[in-house]
């Protein structure tokens, strides 16, 4: 798929691709794995950093969120004690073969057009990413995280999102 070229999610009236909307297709919780891994390998260097007086939220751990069908690939959010990002991971790992890490891929979502940076992740391929967050000491645990991440996302996918209820910046019932 070209870049820029617009996409929905399944949920939003875009194509399924053929895989099954209720779970993850064949082959895709493994390179999920393989991503997961991936965090935590890159996170040691970063712990090594912390421990040098970077930041990160000693209350969190690397987690993916969500993963669901969207365009090409699957949106999920990825949770780390260090930041927190939306993660387009394609379908086919050489989707965006020609990006270098850093380009741009602009991507158009049910919620609008968003500018994507290109990630390259070895195996895996070129993953698009879009960073939401980078002082997690804003998250008192893994929840209050989730439930950033799951905000994020209901908003990317065009979804109404509300806010936990007693959020100090976002007011609203959670769903």
């Amino acid at each position: 798929m070209p870049l820029g070229v617009p996409m929905q999610c399944p949920d939003r009236g875009g194509p399924a691709g053929g895989a099954p909307p209720a779970g993850l297709p064949d082959g895709f919780s493994s390179r999920l794995d393989a991503l997961l891994a991936a965090y935590r390998m890159a996170g040691r260097g970063v712990g090594r950093a912390a421990r040098r007086g970077a930041a990160g939220n000693p209350a969190l751990a690397v987690e993916a969120v969500g993963f669901h069908p969207c365009g090409p690939g699957r949106l999920g959010c990825m949770v780390t004690p260090w930041f927190l990002e939306a993660v387009l991971l394609p379908d086919d790992p050489f989707l965006w073969a020609e990006a270098r890490d850093g380009d741009p891929l602009p991507l158009e979502l049910p919620s609008g057009r968003h500018r994507f940076t290109a990630a390259r992740m070895g195996l895996l391929g070129t993953l698009a990413a879009i960073p939401l967050a980078s002082d997690m000491a804003l998250f008192l645990d893994a929840e209050d995280a989730r439930h950033a991440a799951r905000l994020a996302l209901d908003t990317l996918s065009g979804r109404p999102a509300q806010a936990p209820s007693g959020c100090p910046v976002l007011a609203g019932p959670w769903p």
